[in-house]
């Protein structure tokens, strides 16, 4: 079985040299990097380049945001195994080799493996479990089980004709393959993720006020036709997490101006629980004009990243 990894950039010439270290230093014989960057002002590109005469680096630029990158590397690859990177995550050594040997173990039984991240601070990240063995898709589909970055490896016969929908809610993404094809985890830490690194890769433009602008309405409705496709699993297992992802695509509708659809997904959440948030949205949809909601969410963000800085 061969490998394929994909790392996503953006300005990122400070980290991009360890990430494509850290995938070549591997030494695994089947394998191809490539590296999609999302129109970089920075040297990435020229870095990446360098690396191309060994043959194994492929180097391409797209417009777009991390999930543009993402579809154009699933679609490029070639490979049996599907790796997804970012410039500021590093593979520990003998990754390759380990989730290579696993899917030999396991054959075609999953879609995808899961493993564990060690963050910057020596903290274990990805998933809530222990023990290696099939993701049970209920609690997956519930968020009882995975929390922040982890290391995840994909069949590429189960992904070839999936997409990532809109930037930023990956987790779209990995509950459509889990649910279709099954997933596994490994107890064991594979990827060291820099989350202290590097605040202007791709994944993390998703939190700037221009962004939320422009994709807001395409992200309500890529939430919309997940919440709909998963209802039923949701309904039945976990309604207060059908409810907050109905309030949260209702405010991503109400600031994209598109109140009769807030509004349904706000009567939607009040189904599952009357809560003081709930109640506050539905009244700002009815009672306030958009451009003002707009400009109220816009001073909210502003503050909020004045804040961080």
């Amino acid at each position: 079985m061969s490998i394929t990894v994909i790392i996503t950039t953006y300005n990122s010439e400070k980290y991009i040299e360890r990430c494509v270290n850290s995938v070549l230093s591997q030494k695994f014989p089947l394998l191809e990097v490539i590296v999609i960057d999302g129109n970089s002002k920075d040297g990435t590109v020229n870095i990446v380049r360098k690396y191309e005469s060994s043959g194994l680096v492929r180097c391409y630029v797209v417009d777009g945001h991390v999930n543009v990158a993402r579809n154009k590397g699933i679609e490029l690859a070639k490979n049996d195994i599907i790796i997804f990177l970012d410039p500021d995550d590093e593979l520990m050594e003998g990754s390759l080799q380990f989730i290579h040997r696993k899917f030999k173990e396991l054959g075609n039984k999953y879609g995808v493996i899961y493993a564990y991240s060690i963050d910057d601070d020596g903290n274990l990240q990805g998933f809530r479990l222990d023990k290696e063995g099939p993701i049970d898709f209920n609690d997956f589909l519930c968020e009882k089980l995975r929390f922040g970055n982890c290391f995840a490896a994909f069949r590429r016969d189960a992904i070839k004709l999936l997409r990532f929908e809109v930037p930023g809610y990956e987790f779209i993404f990995h509950k459509r393959v889990v649910h279709k094809y099954g997933g596994y985890f490994i107890p064991v830490p594979l990827l060291r993720y820099h989350n202290k690194a590097n605040p202007s890769s791709l994944s993390r433009q998703v939190t700037r006020i221009s962004f939320k602008k422009v994709y807001g309405h395409q992200i309500a409705l890529a939430l919309s036709k997940y919440i709909f496709e998963f209802k039923n699993y949701l309904k039945s297992n976990c309604p207060k997490t059908y409810s907050r992802l109905c309030l949260h695509t209702g405010v991503l509708f109400m600031f994209s101006g598109s109140k009769v659809d807030a509004l349904r997904m706000f009567t939607e959440t009040l189904k599952y629980g009357v809560t003081t948030r709930a109640l506050f949205y539905c009244l700002l949809v009815l009672l306030v004009p958009t451009k003002f909601l707009v400009h109220i969410y816009e001073i909210k963000e502003k503050l909020r990243l004045i804040k961080q800085s």
